[in-house]
């Protein structure tokens, strides 16, 4: 597999946020479509995800926060709060198992995240500001530590791949069997048992990750993006869409739209 064929950049942002004394962000019902890596300026910042990890904060910091994560920070400034933080999306994520972390020792990137916010909006310095960002991720993604990740049978695993690359066609649970090279009611069992979630679940919110980068970076209809998805519907597609993040499609995309003021 080609590495840089696969770390194509599809969304790239870039926000400052601030407050005086205090200030709450709270994510923890709302998981969003991007990975993000913030420097902390002024002010101080603890992040809880909902298996009880604390990270806190400082200025010189440097924030993780992958995608999909659920989480609620609370910050506190004498007299402000500022960070820099790049919202980004790659073709190919880094990996499903990093956690909300910090890095330090990395205070001499505060001058590029600085520039690259105060020139984001300039056209002719696009190529600058990438240039700066492929350079931030150089330094920063060597640093980023994994999580200690759950052994999953080889059979399964298997299984999970096929999924993850072909969510978007109607697999059954005999096709499915069939690729662990398991009885299609053992497959189902070892499934639930392996990642705590049927097979079917587990391909839907694959689906729903995809859908949720759909709806940022592209200007498909509701209704094209079920179809892309392999959904038999947009209403099917609507309501999967609601179990999963706690919002309707569209009201997704306004709100992260919102967030980011694009």
């Amino acid at each position: 597999m080609n590495t840089l064929t696969n770390t194509r950049l599809q969304f790239l942002n870039i926000g400052k946020y601030g407050g005086i004394y205090a200030d709450t962000a709270d994510f923890s019902n709302t998981p969003r479509p991007f990975f993000s890596i913030g420097m902390i300026l002024d002010g101080k910042g603890d992040f809880y995800d909902q298996k009880s990890n604390h990270v806190h904060v400082a200025p010189g910091d440097i924030i993780i926060v992958p995608t999909a994560a659920t989480y609620t920070s609370h910050w506190k400034g004498y007299p402000d709060i500022s960070y820099i933080t790049f919202h980004f999306i790659l073709e190919k994520s880094f990996s499903d198992n990093i956690s909300i972390q910090k890095i330090c020792g990395l205070e001499h990137l505060a001058k590029d995240f600085t520039f690259a916010y105060d020139n984001f909006a300039a056209s002719e310095r696009t190529f600058k500001i990438l240039s700066i960002f492929y350079n931030i991720l150089d330094e920063i993604v060597p640093k980023i530590k994994k999580s200690s990740e759950k052994h999953i049978r080889t059979s399964i695993k298997k299984a999970i791949e096929y999924m993850t690359f072909n969510y978007t066609d109607s697999l059954t649970i005999q096709e499915l069997a069939t690729i662990a090279n398991l009885s299609p009611s053992r497959f189902f069992t070892v499934f639930k048992k392996e990642t705590g979630i049927t097979p079917i679940e587990y391909k839907n919110r694959v689906c729903i990750r995809n859908a949720e980068k759909m709806l940022l970076i592209s200007d498909l209809s509701i209704e094209e993006i079920a179809e892309k998805l392999g959904f038999n519907s947009a209403s099917y597609f609507r309501r999967t869409f609601k179990v999963y993040t706690g919002k309707s499609p569209r009201e997704y995309k306004n709100d992260i739209k919102t967030e980011l003021k694009i």
